[in-house]
């Protein structure tokens, strides 16, 4: 009985965990998950991020995911400061971000995980 409700109570806590990371991972400035198709905003042109709190794991500027679908029409420029960062980050199967303007990705970063662009497990990433 007590090993019952002890992997009952092992496994809520995984499921709550997992719930609130993957509540963390939102785009800042943009940021479309299933059935969404939407305009990154350009106005004003220049946008400035971070650092970063510590231990808050990636942080996505321009995020697509699960499908969803961000077009970005208009010329802008991304100042990002601190780890961890993906600028434009497309992720999963028919997720895209297409960009028709011109874009600017300022990073200021010293670690080996943070990217300007990434397209990752069937995401696309469109620069026009």
């Amino acid at each position: 009985m007590q090993r019952r409700i002890f992997f009952l109570l092992f496994l809520i806590a995984g499921v709550l965990l997992s719930q609130s990371v993957q509540a963390q991972e939102k785009g800042l400035l943009a940021d479309a998950g299933k059935g969404q198709d939407l305009l990154v905003p350009t106005s004003p042109p220049t946008y400035s991020f971070g650092p970063p709190p510590p231990n808050s794991g990636a942080i996505f500027v321009v995020y697509a995911h699960d499908g969803g679908i961000l077009t970005g029409p208009g010329d802008l420029t991304l100042n990002v400061t601190g780890d961890n960062f993906r600028g434009l980050y497309a992720l999963g199967t028919g997720s895209k971000i297409e960009i028709l303007g011109q874009y600017v990705i300022n990073m200021t970063s010293m670690d080996v995980i943070s990217r300007g662009v990434q397209a990752d497990t069937g995401g696309t990433v469109i620069l026009k």
